[in-house]
C-alpha cells in the first residue's frame, strides 16, 4: 500500500505521453491523408498543363521547321532539276536525322498537279488524300496550314505552306507528323515506371498485382469523346470509341472549353480515382488528356506512413517508459531499501547493512547508517544501551513510515548520539523530495491552466468556424445573386452586340447603297453635261437653219418680183404672153407661199431657239444640283464609313465586353466552388475542433487527478 502513490504518480505520467503521442498521430493521419489527395490533385493538374506546354513547344517548333525549309532555294530548284532534287533529299534526310524533332516523320513536295516532286518519309506508303485538303488556289504565301489524319491506317497529323515564285503558286510543301508518338510521350510523362514501359507492347502492365488499374493510367480523347490512346488497353487505336470516357467529356464538354484543367474523382472498374482533366490543343485540333490515380493506392501509401507514424509514437513511448522507469527505481528504490532496513533494527538486527553506492544525499544517508550500526555494534554493551537506541530506532522507524505514506512534514529528531546524523540526514532528503513534489504539483496546476486556456481557446475557434460557415453560406448566396445578375448583364450585352452587329450590316448595306447611287448621279450628270452639249448644238443648228430660211425668204421675195416682172411682160406681150403669165402666177403663188412657209418655220425656229435656250438653262442648273447632290452624297457615303468603323468599335467593345462579363462570370463560379471548398474546410475544422475539445477535457481531467495524487503529498 505504501507504493500506491508512487504508482498512481508513475501511470499518469504514462497516460500522458500515450494520449500526447495519440493526439498528435491522430491529426498526423488526418492531414496527411487530406493533404496527400490535394496534392495529388495539384500535381495532376499540373501535368495538365506540362502537356499544354510541350504541345504548344512541339507545335511552334514544327511551324518554324517548315517556314524555314520553304525558303530554302533548293526546295524551288527541285522543280527545275534532278540536281535540285537531290539537294532537297539531303536537306530532308538531315532534318529527319534530327531527335529533338524525332515527332516529324516524313517531308513531302508536290505541284499543282499533286504530282510528287520529292518525298521522303519514315513511314511506308503515301499521304492519304493530299488533293482533298491542299487547295492551291487558297494558299497564302509565309502561312502555314494544318491538317490532321488520324485512322488505323494513317495516324498522322500534316502541317502544310504553299511554294511562291515571283509571287505565284508553284507548290505545296508537307511536313507529316506521327500521332502516337506524340500520345505516347504524354503518356510517358505519367506512367513510365518499373511497372510500365508506356509502349503499345507493354504486356505486364494489363494483368496481376502491376495492372495499372492498381496504380493510375492516362487516358487521351478528341474534343468529341473519342478514345485516341488509352493506357489500359494493349492496341493502340486512333479515334477508338469509349462510351465511359465519353460520357465525362461530354459531360463536362462546357467546363472543358473555359477551364484550364477540372479535378475530378471517377468510379472505374470497381476502382476509384482522383484525376484531373484539361483541353489542351495542338495547332487547332482539340486534345482531352486526363491523368487519374487510383484512390487506394494513394490513401494506402498514407497508411503505410502512418503505420510507421504509429510505430515511431510506440517505440518513442517505450523509449520514454523505461527511461521513466529506471528514474524511478533510481529515485525511489534507496529509501525503500533504508525503510526495510530501519524495520530490520527495529526488530534488533544490527547486522543489517544499506547496499546503496550513491554520491547524492541517499548515498550519504545510507553510508552514514552502515557506519552508525558499525559504531553502534561496537559500542552498546548495556541493556539500557540497547533500549534507547531501539527506541530512537522505532521513532526514527515511525517517521520514515510516515514519509513513505506521503507526510513530507515530519521531521526526525536530531539527536547528538550516532541516529543523530541518520535523521539529519533523512531530514536533508525529505527536504529535497518536498521541493520535488511542490515543482510535480506546480506542473500539474500548469498543466491544468494551460488545458482549461487551450479549451477556451478551441471553443473560440469553434465559435469562430461557426460563425465562418455562416459568413460563408452568405457570400455563397451573395456570389450566387451576383453570378446572376453578371448572367443576365453577358445577356444583355449578347443582345446589344447582335443589335449592333445588325446596325453594322445595314449600315454596310447602306454604304453600299449610297455607292451606287453615287455611281449613278455621276453617270446622270455625266448624261446630263452631254445633253447639254447637244441642246447648246441644236441651238447653234437652228441659228443656221434660220439663216437658211433668211436666204430662203430672200429667194422668195426675190422669185415673187421676178413672177411679177415676167407677169407685167407678159401683159405687155399681149395674147403671146398668156401661157407665159399663167406660169409667172404660178410661180408668183409658190413664192408667196414658199414666203409663208419660211415665216412659219422662222417662228418654229425662233419658239425653238427660246425652248433650246431654257433647256439650256434647265439642264445647266439641273448639272449643277447633281453635282450638288453628289457631293452630299459621297458626304453621306464618308458618314457612312465613319458609322461603320465606330459601329466597328462599338461591335469590339461590346463583344470585349461580353467576353470580360462572361470570364468574371467564370470567376465568380470559381470564387463560389472555393469558397465551398472553404466552408466544407471550416465544417471539418468545426468537428475537429470539437474532437480536440474532448481530448483536451480527458487531458484536463488526466492533470487533475495527477494533482489529487501529488497533493496526497503533505508537504506543510
Amino acid at each position: 500500500m505504501r507504493l500506491s502513490l508512487n504508482v498512481k504518480l508513475f501511470i499518469l505520467i504514462l497516460l500522458l505521453i500515450f494520449v500526447t503521442g495519440f493526439i498528435s498521430s491522430y491529426f498526423i493521419y488526418k492531414n496527411s491523408t487530406n493533404l496527400a489527395l490535394s496534392q495529388v490533385q495539384k500535381e495532376l493538374s499540373g501535368k495538365v498543363n506540362n502537356v499544354r506546354v510541350i504541345l504548344d513547344q512541339i507545335n511552334e517548333d514544327i511551324i518554324s521547321t517548315v517556314s524555314v525549309t520553304s525558303k530554302l532555294q533548293e526546295l524551288k530548284d527541285a522543280f527545275k532539276n534532278n540536281e535540285g532534287k537531290r539537294k532537297l533529299n539531303k536537306v530532308f534526310n538531315d532534318l529527319l536525322a534530327r531527335k529533338e524533332i524525332g515527332y516529324i516523320k516524313g517531308f513531302f513536295v508536290i505541284d499543282q498537279d499533286y504530282n510528287y516532286v520529292n518525298k521522303k518519309f519514315l513511314f511506308k506508303g503515301d499521304v492519304p488524300g493530299i488533293d482533298e485538303f491542299i487547295y492551291f488556289e487558297d494558299l497564302e504565301k509565309e502561312k502555314i496550314y494544318f491538317e490532321p489524319i488520324l485512322s488505323l491506317d494513317f495516324p498522322y497529323f500534316v502541317y502544310y505552306t504553299g511554294i511562291f515564285e515571283k509571287g505565284k503558286v508553284i507548290g505545296a510543301l508537307g511536313a507529316v507528323i506521327d500521332a502516337n508518338y506524340i500520345f505516347t510521350s504524354i503518356n510517358k510523362s505519367f506512367t513510365v515506371s518499373d511497372t510500365h514501359n508506356a509502349e503499345p507492347t507493354c504486356q505486364s502492365c494489363h494483368t496481376g498485382a502491376k495492372n495499372l488499374l492498381n496504380y493510375g493510367f492516362v487516358i487521351t480523347l478528341d474534343d468529341d469523346g473519342n478514345v485516341l490512346l488509352n493506357t489500359l488497353v494493349r492496341d493502340t487505336l486512333i479515334i477508338a470509341p469509349d462510351k465511359f470516357f465519353t460520357n465525362i467529356v461530354k459531360k463536362e464538354k462546357n467546363n472543358l472549353f473555359k477551364k484550364s484543367s477540372i479535378n475530378k474523382e471517377i468510379s472505374f472498374q470497381n476502382n476509384s480515382f482522383v484525376g484531373s482533366i484539361g483541353r489542351v490543343k495542338l495547332n487547332k485540333f482539340g486534345i482531352i488528356v486526363g491523368f487519374f490515380k487510383n484512390k487506394a493506392y494513394i490513401l494506402g501509401q498514407v497508411e503505410k506512413g502512418r503505420q510507421q507514424s504509429i510505430l515511431y509514437t510506440i517505440g518513442f513511448a517505450g523509449l520514454v517508459f523505461i527511461l521513466t522507469f529506471i528514474l524511478f527505481k533510481i529515485l525511489f528504490s534507496p529509501l525503500f531499501k533504508i525503510n526495510e532496513t530501519m524495520r530490520k533494527i527495529q526488530k534488533g538486527d544490527y547486522d543489517v547493512r544499506v547496499n546503496i553506492k550513491r554520491k547524492d544525499e541517499l548515498g550519504d544517508i545510507a553510508n552514514t547508517l552502515n557506519e552508525m550500526l558499525d559504531e553502534l555494534k561496537n559500542y552498546i554493551q548495556t541493556e539500557e544501551d540497547r533500549n534507547r537506541l531501539q527506541r530512537q530506532a522505532i521513532h526514527l522507524m515511525d517517521v520514515v513510515s510516515s514519509a513513505a505514506d506521503g507526510d513530507l512534514t515530519v521531521q526526525a529528531e536530531v539527536t547528538a548520539d550516532e541516529l543523530g546524523a541518520v535523521a539529519d540526514a533523512f531530514n536533508l532528503m525529505t527536504e529535497s523530495i518536498k521541493e520535488l513534489i511542490a515543482e510535480i504539483k506546480k506542473a500539474g496546476d500548469s498543466i491544468v491552466v494551460s488545458t482549461e486556456e487551450l479549451l477556451k481557446s478551441s471553443e473560440k475557434t469553434t465559435s469562430g468556424a461557426r460563425t465562418q460557415i455562416e459568413e460563408l453560406e452568405k457570400v455563397v448566396q451573395k456570389l450566387e445573386d451576383f453570378k446572376n445578375r453578371m448572367t443576365e448583364v453577358v445577356n444583355n450585352a449578347t443582345k446589344t452586340l447582335d443589335i449592333v452587329l445588325q446596325a453594322n450590316e445595314s449600315a454596310k448595306s447602306g454604304s453600299k447603297l449610297l455607292q451606287e447611287t453615287i455611281e449613278a448621279m455621276s453617270d446622270v450628270r455625266r448624261y446630263s453635261q452631254l445633253a447639254s452639249k447637244k441642246v447648246k448644238s441644236l441651238g447653234e443648228k437652228s441659228m443656221e437653219i434660220n439663216e437658211i430660211t433668211r436666204v430662203i425668204s430672200e429667194i422668195s421675195n426675190q422669185t415673187n418680183l421676178l413672177a411679177l416682172n415676167a407677169a407685167i411682160e407678159a401683159a405687155r406681150a399681149g395674147e403671146y404672153g398668156h401661157g407665159f403669165a399663167v406660169v409667172a402666177d404660178e410661180i408668183r403663188k409658190l413664192a408667196e407661199r414658199t414666203n409663208e412657209a419660211t415665216e412659219e418655220i422662222t417662228n418654229l425656229i425662233k419658239t425653238v431657239q427660246s425652248e433650246t435656250s431654257d433647256t439650256v438653262k434647265l439642264v445647266e442648273e439641273s448639272s449643277s444640283k447633281i453635282e450638288f447632290s453628289s457631293k452630299k452624297t459621297e458626304e453621306a457615303g464618308d458618314a457612312l464609313i465613319e458609322i461603320n468603323v465606330s459601329l466597328e468599335k462599338v461591335s469590339n467593345a461590346v463583344k470585349g465586353m461580353t467576353e470580360s462579363i462572361s470570364s468574371q462570370a467564370e470567376e465568380t463560379n470559381e470564387v463560389i466552388e472555393v469558397t465551398e471548398k472553404v466552408k466544407e474546410i471550416a465544417v471539418t475544422t468545426a468537428q475537429d475542433v470539437q474532437k480536440t475539445n474532448k481530448i483536451i477535457t480527458t487531458l484536463s481531467q488526466l492533470a487533475e487527478m495527477l494533482n489529487e495524487a501529488v497533493n496526497k503529498f503533505k508537504v506543510e
